[in-house]
Order: structure tokens, then sequence, then C-alpha cells
């Protein structure tokens, strides 16, 4: 079973800090008591300032976190300089506001808008979603609302629909550079990562400096195998703001891609020293800390992100892999049925939860799944690589089909460059299970030249096996 780490996405700028700064609670007269940390919607369109000099903007309806409180002027995470603190509110009151204005006026697109990003930032992506639809219903020219309805989308894992929203939002605005950074999330989150890199550099092209496009540049650099530009990419975006976790757990992900567990731990661990409240850091380090046989310590990690995030399907995901190996398969089933219930388009879900009704001898279930994975991600080399590999080894009788199983083995190897040592080896299996074992021996052969090192007994049994002219059964998912 293949399941990887994967960079969470947001927006972020930086901010000059002024010398003396408050932090506690704070209240205004038209603002609800809040804590430095707590999401905020911005109630009016403001030049934020540092001093006297303007060095960024704010809109009505923007959604940040507040990092800083000095006096009446607060800053937030996404934007440079500094705002009145009446200017924003909680987002409970922003939804309250938002509600009341499209109660006394339907067709007031802004609010629609803002509500539905409001929304989207509390984890209701359907009301998000229409929210938003209804805005554009009103004023189908806005950029930012086409935008914003293509992050939702995205989000629910609707992919090729949110690329098509952005893709909307830059036709009307080709300057506009959150999109083309928005697309390439899209693009990523489909597998397609020289698309995903090319609306990046985009971005990075109108907007310089900002080092969330280089994290997420350098996390689809990463995926396609160009570790080195990867790692300088996070590098940058470090330097850029030393006090971001997400570069590090970029970097956290270049060791681990290199089989360096415990410099990966390290990097994984720093990041959540840096933002204690990051889920993607606690996520990380929980995974890690699996991998390095500290269950305790992993689910530990693992639940304190679901806490702060139970409307991340990652996590839930992630948290069902360590059940399941754990050997907990109740619970492993719920967690990837509640990523599913969030995320009902993610194909590698399906995949990993086919392991958790496989390993209960679900056959018919499980088969279910790979089946809709392969539906729901048609260019994912791990959906038809999990479906593969189940037809060709699974040890119910009825449920073999070495046939399809090469046909499905041979996409997994195809759309993984044929150097992906799994995929190969499925082959292998599937062409043995079809009693090829001719052509089974080389395959198997071949998945040799590519596999790492823990994998490489198993691999090599596995050829015993076909060279002794036998099929492997397993009731275990790849």
């Amino acid at each position: 079973m293949k399941n990887k780490l994967t960079i969470f996405f947001r927006l972020l700028s930086w901010l000059a800090i002024p010398g003396s700064l408050l932090f506690p609670m704070i209240t205004t007269d038209n603002l609800v008591a809040q804590a430095v940390g707590d999401k905020v919607a911005v109630t009016h369109d403001f030049d934020t300032k540092i001093r006297d000099q303007v060095v960024g903007h704010v809109r009505d309806g923007d959604v940040d976190v507040v990092i800083a409180v000095d006096g009446k002027w607060c800053a937030l995470n996404n934007v440079k300089g500094w705002l009145p603190l009446s200017y924003v509110m909680s987002l409970e009151s922003a939804a309250k506001q938002y509600t009341e204005r499209i109660a006394t006026h339907r067709n007031d697109a802004a609010a629609w808008a803002h509500r539905g990003m409001v929304r989207f930032e509390q984890g209701q992506f359907e009301k998000a979603f229409t929210d938003l639809n209804e805005s554009l219903k009103i004023n189908p020219k806005d950029p930012n609302t086409w935008n914003n309805r293509g992050r939702v989308l995205i989000e629910q894992g609707r992919y090729p629909l949110g690329i098509a929203d952005m893709g909307e939002a830059l036709r009307l605005n080709p300057k506009f550079a959150r999109a083309w950074y928005n697309r390439g999330k899209g693009h990523y989150s489909m597998g397609d990562y020289a698309k995903s890199i090319a609306d990046y550099n985009q971005a990075m092209e109108l907007e310089e400096g900002n080092p969330w496009f280089h994290v997420n540049r350098g996390s689809a650099l990463l995926e396609s195998g160009d570790s080195a530009s990867a790692r300088t990419d996070y590098e940058t975006a470090a330097k850029l703001n030393p006090k971001f976790a997400e570069p590090i757990i970029g970097l956290s992900n270049v060791f681990l891609s290199e089989g360096n567990l415990d410099e990966a731990l390290k990097m994984a661990g720093k990041a959540v020293e840096l933002e204690p409240k990051n889920v993607m850091a606690l996520n990380t380090r929980g995974w890690l800390k699996f991998k390095t046989s500290d269950i305790s310590g992993s689910m530990q990690d693992l639940n304190a992100a679901v806490r702060l995030a139970p409307q991340l399907p990652i996590v839930f995901n992630n948290r069902g892999i360590a059940y399941l190996e754990q050997g907990n398969i109740g619970n492993a089933i719920r967690d990837f049925d509640r990523a599913i219930s969030i995320s009902p388009e993610t194909s590698g879900t399906y995949t990993n939860r086919a392991a958790a009704h496989l390993a209960a001898k679900d056959y018919a279930t499980a088969l279910k799944d790979h089946e809709t994975a392969v539906e729901k991600g048609p260019n994912s080399p791990d959906a038809f690589n999990g479906l593969a590999w189940y037809l060709a080894t699974c040890p119910d009788e009825a449920t073999r089909n070495g046939e399809r199983a090469i046909e499905m083995a041979r996409k997994a190897v195809e759309f993984s460059d044929g150097k992906d040592w799994s995929a190969i080896d499925t082959l292998a299996a599937a062409y043995a299970e079809a009693g090829k074992f001719d052509e089974a021996v080389p395959e198997s052969k071949r998945a040799l030249e590519f596999v790492p090192a823990d994998k490489r007994p198993d691999c090599e049994l596995r050829l015993t096996q076909f060279t002794n002219k036998e099929p492997h059964r397993d009731d275990s998912a790849k």
C-alpha cells in the first residue's frame, strides 16, 4: 500500500513587526474577544500600512488569521502591514452579517461570495459552493469568485471542475497570480506535475517573493523526481519567512524521499516547534513517528491533527492507514469513510479503504472500492496498481482475473513512466496469475532494478515463485 504525505496549501505573505507588540486576548467596542491565532473575516477594503507607508491591501470578505495585535491595530498572516482591529470580526459574526445582507438584498453578489468563503474556512464545503454559485449567477464576471469556487472544488477533490473555474478566472484576468497558483494546486492534485510547475512559474512571475509559491512548486518538483530543485524551493521559502512551517515540512518530505527517516523526523519536529497548531506539521510528524515504530507518539500527533482539522480528509486518511497497519480495521474503515464523506472524488482514499476491506476479508467490497478508485483517478498509477494487484493476488478465487490484471498493471506502469518498481512488480504478478510465467519472470527481474532495500526480500520471493511457475497470493494490499 502506497501513501504519500501531501503538503497542505494555504496562501501566505509576510510582514514587518513593530517593536512593541501585545499578544493578549483583545476586545474592542464592535469585536468579540479573540486571541491571536483566530481566523477572522475582513469587513472593509483597506490599504495596509507599516508606519505611514502603504505596503499591502485587504478586501471586504477576505479571511485570514490574526498573528499580532498592537493597540487598535492588528496584523494578518496573508498580508504585509497593519489594519484597524475594528475592521475584522470572527467567522461566526461575519457569517451572520452576510446572512443579514443576503436577506435584505438577494442580489448582493459580494455578500454571497463572502459568506461562501467564510463557510469554506469553516469546512462547510457544500454550503460554500452553493453560496459562490449564487454569487456567480448574479455577477459572472468576477474573477475572484471564480477562483474561490475553484478552490472549494479542489478541496472537495473535484479537480477538473476546479481547474476549469481557475481557467475562467484567468480568462477574465490573465494577471491574476493567485488563480495561476490555485490552478497549479489542481494540476498537482491530479498528478500532472508538469502543468502544475508551469502554473506556479506563471504565478511567481506575477507575484515575486511569495514563499507559498516556492513551497508548492517544490512539492510538484519533488513528486516529479527533481528533489534537488525541490530542496532549493523549500530553502528559499524558509529564507523568505523563517517562521514559516511549510517549507520545513517540505524539507522533511525531501529527506523522506531519500530514505533518511531520522532527518525527516527532525525536520517535522522543527515544523511543529515553529507552528504547534499547524495541522500538516503534526500530520507529517505523526506519520514519520509511525514509520519509525513510535506508535504511541504517532497516534498522539495524528489525533491532535484530527482535532484541529475535523474537515481535512488527508488527516483522516493517514490516521486510517496507521490504524490499518496496527490491525485496527474497524477504526481504519471509519476514518476512510470520514475522509470520503468530506472529499468523495479523491481516488487514493478508496484504494486505502479497499485495503481495509481486504484485511477484513470482505472481498466484494474491496473490489468495489478498487474499481471506484480507478473511476475517480483515471490517470492515477496508484489506483490502477491497487486494482491490478488485487485482481492478480487476492486469495478469493472468484475475484481474481489475470487478463484484466495485466491490462490494469500495464496502465499503472505507463502512468508511472515505467520506473515504479511496485507497478512493474504488479505486472509480473498479473502475468503469473494469467499463467504467462515466461513474461512474469523478466518483469519481476526488472522490478528488482528499482526496488528499495526494505522491499527487496519480498520481491525476490515472488521472483522465485514465478520461476517455479507459481502465482503469488496475498491478503494485503499494495
